[in-house]
């Protein structure tokens, strides 16, 4: 049972249903029960099943028992909190370690950070993983896994707790200081237990980050995974051993060997690769030795066992007697050299197409498909025949490639493995010519999402390239070597994703990085790149610099001699002139605009001009032409199937509607164009459809929940760098002062909540999708 991070704890009331849920009340007794309205007991249900996770009434029923009996055997009265986390589902069971695991949970409730440090394949995360498994009634805030493996990116670390902790901040404000001053000011429930997993390659910045954010509130704890303890203040470290090898100072029965904990584990991994495999007198020796030879590292041991039944284990033994006796690694620290030995002796185990294959998969990041590999790594000379699929199964049989759960078309490696690999990788000379074909795979998948996030299917596209995000963040640190074009088409490529997603900063400095390079020379790459650069400078407010991009765009147009490619400039030229308040230019240049998309037979522009005209018209005063041109561009938009579009032109008519004065009208257009939005995790023109259903609450008189839907859409402007257009900012002021002078003092409190609400529970109380007693 677990949920996202930064979602919101149960409310009390949310807890009282869950309770009655698991009586097997329906939502009509539970309303009669609680003394409320039906809708409001179906709207707790919803609440409850997007807070933790669930798929059913079952499941809630089921979560509910447990964290009852949980009360009973004493754990706190809000247990029901503490089953919320992110902790990653274990495929095997948990062998040994019980002293360990006893002894952190006493650790944990007198200090406040725990740094489980040793070697790579010791076992640290598994066993964090467990021991934040035991302790989950003692945080009812929740308890958050924060891999930081695959990422280099310092800023990561406090960005992912503010993540897990549901902060937001401004884009290009210090994470860091975000989060410290969020905790400092008490405005967030932080009774969380945060596991930062692979610290040791950000070892710096964890230790600043853990050392400020102990001294910003005295709640928060932290279980932390090392090669290397933190070495701050209170920090309790505990420097983790290999597992308990069988005792050879007396007689190697079974028994005896069975009762070590380095054998307990590789007997239980062996009874997955190898069922048939038994302990008895005849093997116990050889089982003992085996797993001194391991010097009792997990993962050592699991990679043994995975192999143990391609071979007689006799047989097995006496390859890694051999491997070991003959090559340590010696200029490791001494618990590595075997795990290095491991390494070496699995990958000597694997046939030569394997072997290319594991050292070819170290180029991907975060995880890949079978069709990356397929593209990235086979090549079918190379490869003999073999199938693609049959070697990717064969590493994944042997644990060297592991399924993400619950994703059967993606696969990662081990970071230990993929690091080990790459080395491999780069010795055979094969570094740089993979590199380039996981760049030309990732440019060639960029550039065939593009023009599908315009269409139906749109929504399926963005999630195939957050799926990858890692890997296209790899892609253009590799394309800096290998000339300005691919990187300037890797970003055109990228552009609409960067903005549905909310990446404008990150979009931002890959632009600004690559036009600095590109130098002045006119292309047409180029001029689309800074134009494409300027539509995310304008999402963040910054209007000179988006001008500025505009105006080269459109020189090098002129220039080239190409003036049907000068359409988008003067479409963004439109927007820039109406956000700074020059009415007659922003009509100018979306006339010329639409006057030049229509001659180009170019529907999806028409559309965006049409809206961006309609907008523009609709603050002019001139209502019916307005309304002429957005019904136009969102006729367009629902026969291009291009969704995000259509939300935005949606968004367009509320604004309208709101202008006229057409309360029921705006709440339809904005529900709409909320609903498209959170069904495609996008977030572009999310605030505004927010402010929009504050200007309806309080045109209906419910302040209180008109500041709170404020505030959430400033709370979103603010994370996303995205200001309030001057448009927006009317339409606020014409009620705000209002409803602040009604509140007194409740008003600073309704805004405070609405910008601490989670978003996703903003968008239900937008759309009514529950009760609106209380943000909480």
């Amino acid at each position: 049972m677990s949920r996202g991070s930064g979602s919101s704890p149960l409310s009390r009331r949310e807890r009282e249903v869950a309770a009655l849920v698991a009586e097997g009340l329906t939502d009509h007794a539970i309303a009669r029960r609680l003394f409320i309205s039906g809708r409001t007991a179906e709207g707790h249900v919803r609440q409850i099943l997007n807070k933790l996770g669930l798929d059913n009434r079952a499941q809630i029923a089921s979560w509910a028992t447990k964290a009852r009996l949980a009360v009973e055997g004493g754990a706190p009265a809000d247990a029901v909190t503490a089953a919320l986390h992110n902790l990653p589902p274990q495929m095997t069971s948990f062998v040994g370690r019980e002293r360990e695991l006893a002894e952190m949970r006493r650790l944990l409730q007198r200090v406040r950070v725990l740094t489980i440090s040793g070697p790579g394949g010791s076992g640290k995360t598994r066993l964090a993983v467990e021991a934040a498994t035991a302790l989950l009634h003692r945080f009812p805030d929740g308890v958050w896994f924060l891999d930081l493996a695959s990422t280099s990116d310092p800023n990561v670390v406090p960005r992912s707790i503010a993540s897990a902790l549901g902060i937001s901040g401004k884009e290009d404000a210090d994470p860091l200081d975000t989060v410290a001053a969020e905790l400092a000011g008490g405005r967030r429930p932080h009774q969380a237990l945060l596991l930062l997993d692979n610290c040791e390659h950000l070892i710096e910045r964890c230790a600043t980050t853990v050392a400020r954010l102990l001294r910003a509130t005295p709640q928060l704890t932290f279980l932390c995974t090392s090669r290397e303890p933190l070495h701050i203040i209170g920090e309790a470290i505990w420097r983790l051993s290999p597992l308990p090898l069988p005792e050879t100072r007396v007689t190697l029965s079974a028994e005896v060997v069975r009762r070590a904990d380095a054998a307990r584990l590789f007997l239980d991994r062996v009874s997955l690769s190898d069922p048939q495999f038994v302990l008895d007198e005849s093997n116990a020796a050889e089982v003992a030795h085996l797993c001194q030879r391991l010097d009792g590292i997990p993962l050592a041991l699991e990679l043994a066992a995975a192999h143990a039944g391609l071979m007689p284990f006799p047989q097995l033994q006496l390859h890694l007697e051999r491997r070991f006796s003959d090559l340590r690694v010696r200029d490791v620290p001494s618990r590595q050299q075997t795990l290095s030995a491991t390494l070496d002796w699995s990958y000597d185990l694997l046939g030569e197409p394997e072997r290319r294959l594991l050292r070819r998969l170290s180029v991907f990041r975060g995880g890949f498909t079978w069709e990356a590999v397929q593209t990235v790594c086979m090549d079918p000379v190379e490869t003999a025949g073999a199938d693609t699929f049959e070697l990717l199964a064969m590493l994944v049989d042997k644990s060297l490639v592991l399924p993400v759960p619950g994703r059967a078309e993606r696969y990662r490696c081990l970071e230990i493995i993929r690091q080990d690999a790459g080395a491999r990788l780069a010795e055979s000379g094969e570094l740089e010519p993979m590199r380039r074909r996981h760049l030309d795979h990732f440019l060639e998948l960029a550039e065939r999402a593009a023009p599908e996030l315009s269409g139906p299917e749109q929504s399926s596209w963005l999630q195939r390239l957050s799926d990858d995000h890692d890997n296209l963040r790899a892609a253009l640190e590799t394309a800096r070597t290998y000339g300005i074009d691919r990187r300037l088409r890797l970003m055109l490529a990228l552009g609409r994703f960067w903005t549905a997603r909310g990446y404008l900063g990150e979009g931002r400095q890959w632009m600004t990085e690559a036009l600095a390079a590109a130098g002045t020379a006119a292309t047409p790459l180029l001029a689309e790149a800074l134009n494409t650069a300027a539509g995310l400078a304008w999402q963040q407010g910054d209007i000179a610099s988006a001008r500025t991009h505009l105006e080269a765009s459109a020189a090098m147009w002129r220039e080239l001699g190409d003036r049907a490619r000068i359409q988008p400039s003067l479409t963004n030229l439109g927007l820039v002139a109406a956000t700074q308040g020059d009415w007659q230019a922003a009509r100018s240049w979306n006339a010329e605009s639409l006057a030049l998309a229509r001659q180009l037979g170019d529907e999806p522009a028409v559309a965006v001009v049409l809206s961006n005209l309609g907008r523009l018209l609709g603050h002019l005063g001139e209502h019916e032409a307005a309304q002429a041109h957005l019904d136009e561009a969102l006729a367009i938009m629902r026969r291009l199937g291009d969704s995000v579009r259509i939300a935005v032109a949606l968004s367009n008519l509320g604004m309208l509607a709101v202008l006229r004065d057409r309360a029921g009208e705006a709440a339809e257009r904005y529900g709409e164009s909320l609903r498209i939005l959170r069904s495609l995790g996008a977030r572009q023109n999310v605030a505004e459809c927010l402010e929009g259903f504050a200007w309806i609450a309080a045109r209906t008189g419910d302040l209180e929940r008109a500041l709170w839907l404020a505030g959430a859409a400033a709370a979103s402007r603010d994370e996303l760098g995205t200001p309030v257009r001057p448009s927006s900012r009317r339409l606020l002021e014409d009620w705000m002062d209002r409803a602040r002078a009604a509140l007194g003092e409740d008003a600073d409190r309704a805004w405070d909540e609405g910008r601490n609400m989670q978003e996703q529970r903003a968008l239900a109380l937008a759309l009514g999708e529950h009760q609106a007693a209380s943000p909480g």
